[in-house]
């Protein structure tokens, strides 16, 4: 129920992001800069899931759509905003959605904070000029 209901939210943040945009949006984005990373579970690569970038208010980021982002078979994931490569500058709380196909419908493989905006531990910047792995994500099971 859970996994649903987070698979649910980043589904909610992603439709949100395509259609604030129509609602003026777009013109306030800025620059987007380039975000590629490599996500891993417990080390392993993950194979699939959903990454979402959600601006963070309490530092600054008054961004209104949230680029999102789907992680390959290889564990990469390059993120996206309005359909276009990279994000805005500024501070984001990271959310990563997935299930393991093989398990039961609902089991969750990675820690459900992590599907969770106020509860996820994740958090970036995104720069002009990131630092080598600056978007690379270790999540664990617990």
């Amino acid at each position: 129920m859970r996994l649903c209901r987070s698979i649910g939210v980043a589904c909610l943040v992603a439709i949100g992001s395509l259609l604030l945009p129509g609602c003026g949006a777009s013109k306030e984005i800025g620059p987007l800069h380039p975000v590629a990373g490599k996500v891993t579970l417990d080390g392993a690569k993950l194979h699939y899931g959903i990454v979402v970038f959600v601006p963070d208010l309490e530092k600054g980021n008054k961004l209104l759509l949230s680029p999102v982002a789907r992680v390959t078979a290889d564990g990469t994931y390059t993120i996206e905003t309005e359909s276009k490569q990279g994000a805005p500058a500024g501070w984001y709380k990271v959310m990563v959605i997935t299930n393991d196909p093989g398990a039961p419908a609902n089991a969750q493989t990675i820690a459900p904070r992590y599907g969770r905006v106020e509860l996820t531990d994740l958090a970036v910047e995104v720069t002009p000029e990131p630092t080598p792995a600056a978007y690379d994500f270790g999540l664990s099971k617990k």
